[in-house]
């Protein structure tokens, strides 16, 4: 029973570390501002579809 116990309690940093890492990504991720994200997006594809409208307009 007590290589299981020892072999239990070798895990558990592991598992520790890796929901640390977790939490840290989970930051990240709240850190960022979405909001920002969702303008860049928005312009990135007006210019998309205002760069094929001109293509378009060219052709005809």
């Amino acid at each position: 029973m007590s290589l299981i116990s020892d072999e239990e309690n070798c895990r558990q940093p592991k598992a520790e570390y890796q929901s640390t890492e977790l939490s840290k990504l989970e930051q990240e991720w709240l850190n960022i501002n979405w909001e920002k994200v969702t303008r860049n997006i928005f312009k990135i594809q007006k210019r998309i579809t205002h760069a094929e409208e001109q293509k378009d307009y060219r052709r005809a």
